[in-house]
């Protein structure tokens, strides 16, 4: 099914899926959640196809901008649910991988452009205030 997915998908779904796929030989891959982070942001890329259409074409983002921007609302997603927690407020050895591959993938878009300091630091206080409540 993968492989008629890919095959048969909007060339920028397919630009955003290679953004994601070429991010594991950088800093994101050596994290031990980039794995299935990757997976998670591929199955929703073709989920959402349309939206991802939208946002290359009409937004005018860079599939990377995309990419990137998809892997932080996951890590995010996943650490407000508690599930990645030990106990309220404290991150299991998952969760702080997860944390760091939020952290780094807002730095990476930072360094590009793509959001200002600010969001980041807005973006990881909100992220700080979930992780506290959540578990």
């Amino acid at each position: 099914m993968s492989i008629l997915r890919s095959l048969f998908s909007a060339k920028e779904v397919r630009d955003v899926a290679y953004a994601i796929s070429s991010l594991n030989d950088g800093p994101l891959g050596n994290n031990l959640s980039f794995s299935e982070i990757a997976q998670a942001a591929i199955d929703a890329l073709y989920s959402n196809a349309e939206t991802v259409k939208r946002q290359v074409i009409v937004d005018g983002l860079p599939p990377l901008h995309v990419a990137l921007n998809l892997i932080v609302n996951l890590c995010g997603r996943d650490l407000g649910s508690g599930h990645f927690h030990t106990y309220r407020g404290v991150l299991s050895g998952r969760g702080t991988a997860r944390k760091a591959l939020f952290h780094e993938a807002q730095r990476m878009m930072v360094e590009r452009g793509f959001i200002q300091q600010d969001d980041a630091d807005v973006g990881a206080e909100r992220l700080r205030e979930e992780i506290a409540t959540a578990g």
